[in-house]
Formats: structure tokens, sequence, C-alpha cells
């Protein structure tokens, strides 16, 4: 898997928060991981096809995942993670996803991805990256919560 296949998510992760939520996000260190990913309380997992495949997992603790809907929602207390607060945290991530296709058209050759619908995962599971390699990049809200983004991709054009 190229480095540069992380980018796409991390600047459309970033930009999201900042311009949508006048919020800064820092990354922490990159790293790669080894199988299985371990997930925190919830995880979205979304797959990647087209020119690439593979798959993207956004891990969280509860408390950032209600920080996540809160602030999509104005401040609006979230007090547990109901159908609505899912479906706020599905459709943040499809934002953050489908907002990268964008940015995969710069890379030298561009790719075309497509994404699938998210899946919302409760409690701690193990889940095997079928791409092999897994690059882990922390990203650390203003609360201090973080959100583990671990992306699995390999390119399918030559």
């Amino acid at each position: 898997m190229k480095a540069e296949f992380i980018n796409p998510f991390i600047k459309s992760f970033k930009r999201i928060f900042n311009t949508q939520f006048n919020q800064e996000v820092e990354i922490g260190d990159i790293s790669v991981t080894k199988q299985p990913i371990i997930s925190k309380d919830l995880c979205v997992i979304i797959g990647i096809t087209t020119d690439l495949s593979g798959q993207i997992v956004f891990a969280m603790s509860e408390s950032t995942a209600k920080y996540i809907c809160s602030t999509m929602m104005m401040g609006m207390e979230v007090a547990e993670i109901d159908e609505m607060a899912r479906s706020a945290i599905q459709e943040f991530y499809n934002w953050v996803c489908g907002h990268s296709a964008e940015d995969f058209l710069t890379i030298d050759p561009p790719h075309t991805i497509d994404i699938t619908p998210p899946m919302f995962s409760i409690g701690q599971t193990q889940m095997y990256a079928a791409a092999g390699l897994i690059l882990l990049v922390p990203l650390k809200l203003q609360n201090d919560g973080v959100v583990e983004l671990y992306v699995s991709l390999k390119s399918r054009v030559i």
C-alpha cells in the first residue's frame, strides 16, 4: 500500500472539522499496525472499491462518538448512542470518505474510488484486513478524544 493513500482521508477529516465545526484536528504519529485491528468501543467501517480495494476503519471511544454527534448537532447533548446518533456518526464518516474521493483524483496516476455504505460496530471487535498492510493514523480532537483511522488499501491501477 502506498503511504499517499492515507492523505486524502486525513485531509478530508481535517477539512470537515475545520470548515463545518470550526475546530482543528491534530494528526498523531502514523504507524504500521499488525493484524488484527482491535476496535475501541465503536467503529465505522467503509469499503473502498474501483481503482482501489480495501477498508477504512474509524475506531473511537463512546465519549468521542458522542462528542462528534454533539458537534454535528450544534452542541446538543448526546446522552446515548441511539439510532439517531448512529446515523449521524455513519453520515459523518460517509462524508469524510466521499470528500476524500476528490483528492484521489489528484494522485499520480489518478485513482477513482467508490465507497460502500458505512457499517457501524459497537463493542470491542477484532478485524482482519484483506489488503494486508494497515496504516494507523490517530486523529486528535479538541476535546482530547481520539479517532483511530485505520487504512488498508491496495491499488488496482497498473
